[in-house]
């Protein structure tokens, strides 16, 4: 639209704002720019109706309810990780940690001991939701 001269701010706050203004553009453009503001509202009643049912999840599982009381950890995160740990005993947080890949790799050779980097083996996602929940108490630290 801004080659057409209609300007607005960026961000999905401003598309209504854009919405708008569809009337300046040349008869030829609007048919394709209403198709994508149809195709933006149909993305965003999508993501809606996920994010309900990612709620509903999340009210019917006690261990996501649980795993929300820790700091950084929101319903999403809670319950992502409900979904997609098997259930198996693990004999301590390390061991959960090792199976996320948040535990450092080994390098020792002739009875020296030295850890690496960490290991990123398990679960990707996960370990992205985390350091993001870890990143926002530090940021609300600071």
């Amino acid at each position: 639209m801004t080659e057409f001269g209609v300007i607005a701010a960026e961000g999905a706050q401003n598309v209504d704002r854009l919405k708008e203004q569809l009337d300046l553009l040349p008869e030829v453009a609007r048919m394709p720019v209403s198709l994508l503001f149809d195709q933006l509202a149909e993305t965003n009643k999508r993501i809606e109706r996920l994010t309900d049912d990612i709620e509903e999840t999340y009210e019917q599982s006690e261990t996501s309810q649980r795993l929300a009381t820790i700091p950084g950890v929101g319903m999403l995160t809670a319950t992502i990780i409900a979904a997609t740990t098997p259930d198996v005993n693990f004999d301590c947080a390390r061991d959960y940690a090792a199976w996320l890949g948040l535990t450092p790799k080994p390098h020792s050779t002739g009875g020296k001991q030295r850890v690496g980097r960490i290991s990123k083996m398990g679960n990707r996602y996960i370990r992205r939701l985390l350091y993001l929940g870890a990143m926002a108490q530090i940021m609300l630290r600071t």
